[in-house]
């Protein structure tokens, strides 16, 4: 993509306390925390045609709360509901697709038994609400950065997956996942793509988070071939 071509002059220093930015430096990018799946695969079968979509609400992978060994919580009580605006934002503003409405969708939602699992109830979603497909996924890690936009002694963290059923005949057809913590660009190259799309600063959970869904969705797109 276009964003990750280009130059990029690198640097950072540990201070006490935590990261600094350093003005003459650009100090800012995200490193891979696990799944990396951004990655575009070269001849990868494109999906079925699909005109109407149905996003479900994200829900948390597991109880927010401390995991064995963390002092902080791995989610905040809105990381959810965060995902799922941000990923109506995005897809509302491309022409790709026709969102089924989030009220269509509640409304649906409050008819299927919610003690299915998430891949039954994410189909069963598209057949009341008459989508050709629907988007649907979870979140583990939604960390919020402690410090400021030039410092911190905490970046954000973030991690979740999405994945693409189709109404029809029940395949799950795409599904990808974000797992990103920023830390400075000196110390990781390899995702200093973010830096032309965020600035030379220390991203808030949210703002990693959308950085995150405008790349699955881009990915989403060119699997449909659009």
């Amino acid at each position: 993509m276009a964003e990750r071509a280009g130059r990029a002059a690198v640097g950072g220093r540990r201070a006490t306390g935590g990261w600094l930015l350093v003005p003459a430096v650009l100090a800012v990018a995200t490193a891979v925390a696990g799944c990396g799946a951004l990655r575009r695969r070269a001849g990868a079968e494109k999906l079925p045609a699909v005109e109407v979509l149905a996003v479900m609400p994200v829900e948390p992978a597991a109880p927010a709360g401390s995991a064995v060994g963390e002092p902080e919580p791995r989610l905040t009580a809105d990381a959810a509901r965060i995902l799922t605006a941000q990923l109506y934002g995005v897809l509302s503003a491309r022409p790709r697709w026709r969102l089924v409405p989030d009220l269509a969708v509640a409304e649906a939602l409050r008819g299927i038994d919610a003690s299915q699992p998430l891949e039954v109830r994410a189909r069963a979603l598209g057949q009341a609400t008459g989508a050709d497909a629907v988007l649907y996924g979870t979140v583990s890690r939604f960390v919020e950065r402690v410090g400021t936009d030039v410092g911190v002694e905490r970046p954000a963290s973030v991690s979740f997956a999405l994945k693409v059923v189709l109404t029809g005949s029940g395949a799950i057809v795409w599904q990808r996942s974000f797992d990103r913590t920023q830390r400075p660009l000196a110390l990781n190259l390899f995702q200093w793509w973010m830096f032309w799309r965020a600035g030379p600063r220390w991203l808030r959970a949210q703002e990693l988070a959308r950085l995150g869904v405008e790349e699955l969705v881009e990915d989403l797109e060119d699997h449909f071939g659009g």
